[in-house]
């Protein structure tokens, strides 16, 4: 935790150009009180705790007040968003998603934007699984909207979620924040599911803000005359988005797997032709959770980059690795 004098400079920065000297001092003051009578964390960008992957974005949050204590860069976060007016066709899917993905992936946590509809099924999906979930709001937290999902945020926090936002308290929740909202979503998980979307849904523009940043980015199909699919049609259509069907599309996509409970050396013994810098690719690749792009086994392993094409195409041969979408590669 950032020191208090650290946050309160910050907070007051926030609110310098409007209210001026005096009225900045007094209305930090006034948020620390809030901060400190509710147990708010405040994240600060470049401090411990803050979530790294928002760095990427161009215009990152300064700061984040959250509500709750999940780790908001250890879980394997997904994030899944759509219309606010879903049909039983895409609030089911949602349900199975999530359900499905709970049962194969450790340390899942759904990430979305506490609205009505597909984000408000993600939450409640989540719960019924006993997955951690993380909702990303467009005001203060000293209210929640819509004010129907306060009972939905009690229960998220209650089950170890947050409640996290970019605003201090007593913002209101204006149009163009939602929108700015949307990138957090976006950065914040390694995947984004779009479940239903009409054209010009707003869970566009945090599926395109995703795939700006080089995530994942995941969309249902639907019939061609059905609106809540067109959206999720455009995704598809424009290379914006794989398709998604079902969470094994999900676990394809991001290589994301059960850890096996084998120490990795067994692992290795499996192929005991493997030497030298093969070997070692092969042993960056088995340590490592998640699959890796060529740049991250280009630092792990000091070997360069046209020699690691060379290597890597040949073990996809042999099938002792595995190659993802992003160019990246995982030990099979």
């Amino acid at each position: 935790m950032p020191r208090q004098d650290t946050i309160h400079e910050v907070i007051k920065r926030h609110f310098l150009s409007r209210l001026g000297e005096e009225g900045a001092l007094a209305r930090a003051d006034e948020e620390m009180e809030f901060i400190s009578r509710h147990s708010i964390q405040v994240l600060l960008e470049g401090e411990e705790g803050y979530p790294s992957q928002l760095s990427q974005l161009e215009n990152p949050p300064t700061m984040l007040y959250q509500l709750g204590n999940t780790d908001l860069s250890a879980h394997r976060l997904v994030s899944i968003v759509g219309t606010r007016k879903p049909t039983p066709y895409g609030d089911k899917f949602v349900r199975d998603l999530v359900g499905d993905l709970a049962a194969t992936i450790p340390n899942l946590c759904v990430v979305s934007g506490l609205a009505h509809g597909i984000d408000g099924a993600a939450h409640r999906a989540a719960l019924d699984v006993g997955v951690p979930t993380i909702g990303v709001v467009a005001h203060g937290l000293h209210t929640i909207y819509p004010s129907a999902h306060r009972d939905l945020a009690r229960r998220m926090l209650a089950a170890g979620g947050s409640i996290i936002t970019e605003y201090p308290s007593q913002t209101s929740p204006f149009p163009a924040q939602f929108l700015e909202r949307n990138r957090i979503v976006a950065a914040l998980s390694k995947v984004t599911v779009v479940a239903e979307s009409d054209e010009r849904g707003g869970s566009l523009n945090t599926a395109r803000t995703a795939h700006h940043l080089g995530r994942v980015v995941m969309a249902l199909p639907g019939r061609a005359t059905d609106r809540m699919s067109s959206g999720c049609l455009a995704l598809i259509r424009q290379g914006k988005a794989e398709i998604i069907t079902s969470a094994s599309d999900l676990v394809e996509a991001t290589g994301w797997k059960e850890e096996s409970k084998a120490p990795k050396v067994q692992q290795l013994q499996l192929f005991p032709q493997m030497e030298g810098d093969t070997l070692k690719i092969y042993q960056a690749l088995s340590q490592s959770a998640d699959p890796m792009t060529m740049d991250m086994l280009q630092c792990q392993t000091s070997l360069p980059v046209r020699m690691l094409v060379v290597l890597l195409g040949d073990m996809e041969i042999d099938g002792t690795v595995r190659r993802y979408p992003g160019n990246r590669f995982a030990a099979v």
